[in-house]
């Protein structure tokens, strides 16, 4: 149960909030909360400054309790907020009526099509072999639910990071692999690589094997290209939440899984257009469907027909060793 009797929080009472629970009234220094907000005040929707007051109850009370709830989000309410306005005379005047539709309370998801549950065969045997597109697409999905179902914009960010982190080590493992594959003389050198490829940081990564081996643009220096976009608005945020617990906002969040998309997006159409000289590489991350989409199956065709062997298997095979091999040292 939330609440206790008579419970305040700061030294002034700006507003009571009645009812949340059967015990108290909560009151809420609201003044002392945003009058340090100065002449943002003004841009702020009544809504906004509403409903975050309410969060902020929420989670004093959830700290307080140690309620096992989780934290209110626009995601777990259906709201109806009426806005008004009073003259000198004391006349009020209804504003505005306005029912919130974000979240996903007023979604539904849509029967599987045939298509999607040949999908689902193909994406639970992926699963099971530990396919590194199903794992990158479980922890985007992972992520997109955390924001807009759960609410929960903090689990979202680091979901969003890890599925980012997860298809850069991917990418750039495979790369390595082919490389080894190509030349079995090199078999002892790019292994080295390999292993030390597992502990790099992703923007390491993309500076050293996915930039020579891809080509096109990898610059994080600008917000509105793929890799820059990634850093602003993935891995900067991912360390602001784990080394200074920082609580992203849904707007943030909304900002990193468009990243990731747009950076999934752009390996993608790099690896397409080299998928001449990374066939592997091309055909376990891209499959037939993304290549043919792409313009690019028929540069992978002939050599996927030549060989005959099972790359993701070898693949897995490889880079199981190499996590081993870095276990044991």
């Amino acid at each position: 149960m939330l609440g206790s009797p008579g419970v305040t929080l700061g030294k002034f009472s700006g507003i009571e909030i009645p009812g949340l629970s059967s015990y108290g009234i909560v009151r809420v220094p609201i003044s002392s909360i945003y009058e340090e907000r100065g002449d943002q005040n003004e841009t702020l929707d009544p809504f906004d400054i509403a409903f975050d007051v309410l969060t902020r109850v929420i989670d004093a009370l959830r700290i307080a309790t140690n309620a096992s709830i989780p934290p209110l989000t626009i995601e777990r309410i259906y709201p109806i907020y009426i806005e008004l306005d009073c003259d000198e005379d004391g006349k009020v005047e209804v504003k505005n009526i306005a029912i919130s539709e974000h979240g996903s309370l007023l979604e539904r998801s849509d029967a599987a099509t045939p298509a999607q549950l040949r999908s689902a065969e193909e994406y639970f045997v992926a699963g099971a072999n530990d396919d590194p597109v199903e794992n990158i697409r479980y922890w985007m999905l992972a992520a997109r639910n955390d924001a807009r179902v759960i609410g929960d914009y903090a689990g979202a960010a680091l979901k969003t990071a890890a599925a980012s982190e997860i298809l850069i080590k991917t990418t750039a493992g495979l790369l390595i692999w082919e490389q080894i594959e190509h030349q079995p003389q090199l078999r002892s050198s790019w292994s080295s690589k390999g292993q030390a490829a597992l502990s790099m940081r992703p923007s390491e990564l993309i500076a050293s094997v996915l930039s020579p081996a891809l080509r096109g643009g990898w610059s994080s220096q600008h917000n509105h290209q793929p890799v820059g976009a990634w850093r602003l608005y993935v891995a900067k945020l991912r360390n602001r939440v784990i080394h200074n617990g920082y609580r992203p906002s849904a707007p943030e969040v909304h900002d990193a899984i468009c990243a990731v998309d747009q950076l999934v997006d752009h390996v993608a159409d790099r690896i397409a257009s080299r998928a001449q000289l990374h066939p592997r590489t091309a055909v376990i991350l891209l499959g037939q469907e993304g290549l043919e989409r792409r313009g690019a199956w028929g540069k992978v065709r002939a050599t996927l027909d030549a060989d005959g062997s099972d790359w993701r298997d070898q693949y897995r095979t490889w880079s199981e060793g190499l996590a081993d091999v870095l276990s044991d040292e």
